[in-house]
């Protein structure tokens, strides 16, 4: 994932999917993301992204669990 806004815009963070849905996304991370952050979906190997923005992150015995909201055209 890469951040676009917040205090972590411009980094690159390594996800692992937990859950997909047509709405959003679930994924657990290490870094810890603010409600309201944008940020850009990649799949290596793969040359565009998909725009979503956090809707929460919650601390978790492995990382942080944070849901994803697609945004829609």
């Amino acid at each position: 994932m890469r951040v676009l806004t917040g205090r972590l815009a411009g980094k690159v963070i390594r996800a692992r999917t937990k859950n997909v849905s047509l709405g959003g996304l679930g994924v657990q991370v290490r870094s810890e993301l603010e409600s309201g952050t944008e940020i850009e979906i990649m799949v290596e190997g793969r040359p565009y992204g998909v725009a979503a923005t956090v809707v929460h992150c919650t601390k978790a015995m492995t990382g942080n669990l944070v849901g994803l909201s697609f945004d829609h055209c």
